[in-house]
């Protein structure tokens, strides 16, 4: 069987998409701080994966290290990645400037609050926020700030056209519709510009499509692993 690598969101346990694929492999990446480092640690799981599969933030770390030749998958999941997290000029859609720098400034001063209040937004619009809610819990370690605080700073940072990767592999992207962290209009114009990508809109779902329909987001994973002629 095709090694699974799994990249988890902001704020969220390393293992939290082991309900998608309970035999992979997960990225860890509390320690970091920076790209460089995400892709060394990729880098030494790349020869036995084969297939890969990120989780909003997580997802822009698996590209990253595409991007600087850490990771050479056949299959490339993304579920609701920033492409660019804060609007600019050029990319209106992403957070606007404001919201961006209050959550910045409120994690840093309450980051177990504003972290539960993170959870909130992640079931924002969902018809299933209930059952996302209580998916997601009450994990402690997204109250650490020296760890996620840094990852903020690098999503400020973003740039739409980091990601227009001319060697990425199929990917599937699957997108909730009423997504309130990240526009679904990120991954519609991503979609637009890079042709080895299709993209699934997820409607009535929020920030989690994983967790509004499990069972609907693992059976769309494998049926585009078996176009690929993966297992």
């Amino acid at each position: 069987m095709a090694e699974i690598l799994c990249a988890n969101g902001w704020a969220q346990p390393p293992d939290g998409l082991s309900i998608l694929a309970p035999e992979a492999l997960h990225l860890d990446y509390r320690e970091c701080r920076d790209f460089t480092c995400t892709t060394g640690l990729i880098a030494t799981l790349a020869p036995r994966v084969q297939r890969a599969i990120g989780w909003s933030l997580g997802g822009s770390l698996l590209m990253q290290a595409i991007a600087r030749g850490g990771l050479q998958a056949k299959q490339l999941v993304l579920i609701a990645p920033p492409v660019q997290f804060v609007s600019s000029e050029v990319f209106p859609h992403g957070m606007d400037r404001l919201t961006f720098d209050l959550f910045y400034q409120n994690y840093r001063n309450d980051p177990a609050r504003t972290a539960a209040r993170f959870s909130g937004l992640i079931a924002k619009g969902d018809r299933q926020s209930r059952q996302i809610l209580h998916a997601l819990g009450e994990w402690e370690g997204s109250h650490q700030a020296e760890i996620w605080h840094p990852w903020l700073d690098l999503l400020n940072e973003q740039s739409f056209d980091d990601y227009l990767i001319s060697h990425l592999p199929p990917t599937l992207i699957i997108h909730g519709e009423k997504d309130a962290i990240v526009s679904i209009k990120q991954s519609e114009a991503f979609a637009a510009h890079v042709p080895q990508v299709t993209l699934q809109v997820w409607h009535d779902s929020g920030h989690a499509p994983h967790l509004h329909d499990l069972a609907g987001v693992r059976a769309a994973i494998a049926d585009h692993a078996r176009q690929l002629g993966l297992a």
